[in-house]
């Protein structure tokens, strides 16, 4: 009896663990195909040019705007007719509060005419600092007061006398 319950112990854990490990085996398959994805887009928007000279032309071409923090951060790559974009995590505390921890958020492409890039460049910024206004709210946020109400009762309920 005591056999069985330690081997059903054993059979257990080894569930719990393949658990764990099939998660973040998911987990990283999502960051894997975000991460594909940024390098699609980019294979896209240069595909007229051979891959060695794609490779000099996006380290050439590309900037990385930070937020104030230094948490996070915006990598822009400055294609002819286009822009990839990829919304990146550079702090360890900014990775550990999302699901799996990942280095990015997202990629997208935006099509906007070289002569819109000041535009761009501000719009980003402007987002990038509300986000950490909104990190510094809620980190100063340590305790939340509600104003009492006056819960009287009403008149019409009240008993006169």
């Amino acid at each position: 009896m005591r056999e069985s319950y330690r081997m059903e112990q054993y059979a257990q854990r080894a569930v719990d663990k393949r658990k764990v490990v099939d998660a973040s085996r998911l987990i990283s398959n999502r960051i894997l195909t975000s991460y594909l994805a940024e390098g699609e887009f980019l294979s896209d928007e240069l595909k007229s040019i051979k891959f060695f000279d794609r490779m000099q032309y996006i380290t050439a071409n590309s900037e990385l705007i930070v937020s104030s923090d230094g948490a996070e951060g915006i990598n822009v790559v400055w294609c002819p007719g286009s822009q990839v974009l990829t919304h990146r995590l550079l702090s360890e505390s900014m990775r550990n509060s999302f699901p799996g921890k990942p280095h990015y958020l997202g990629t997208w492409v935006r099509r906007l005419a070289p002569f819109q890039r000041d535009e761009l460049k501000k719009d980003l910024i402007a987002r990038l600092e509300k986000r950490v206004q909104e990190r510094v709210l809620k980190q100063n946020q340590l305790a939340i007061v509600f104003e009492e109400e006056d819960y009287s009762i009403p008149q019409f309920l009240q008993m006169k006398g």
